[in-house]
């Protein structure tokens, strides 16, 4: 995914509001994620308080604070898509949607 540069993916071009997908590892297996940039978070930044407000614990997916640049992104869950989850992806690991 993405393009290699300099031993990164050139995702600079990532913006709110863009479709993008990653590959997401989580108790010992690996998932394809697709969703919506809601907001880019800067290192160090706690990511919580770009979630709307009305957000339930359990759709959220991430750990507040990170060393790394993140994408606070929105991924629709559920048998009928209608579930909101909401996930801070590393801004490296993303690669946007056609």
């Amino acid at each position: 995914m993405g393009n290699a540069k300099n031993g990164t993916k050139d995702n600079f071009e990532i913006k709110v509001g863009e479709q993008v997908r990653w590959i997401s590892q989580a108790s010992g297996g690996y998932a394809e994620k697709q969703g919506q940039v809601l907001a880019l978070i800067p290192p160090g930044v706690d990511a919580s308080q770009f979630l709307p407000a009305d957000v339930m614990k359990s759709h959220i997916k991430f750990q507040n604070k990170s060393t790394n640049e993140r994408a606070l992104v929105r991924v629709m869950a559920g048998k009928n898509k209608d579930i909101p989850h909401y996930y801070a992806a590393r801004v490296s690991a993303l690669e946007k949607m056609d």
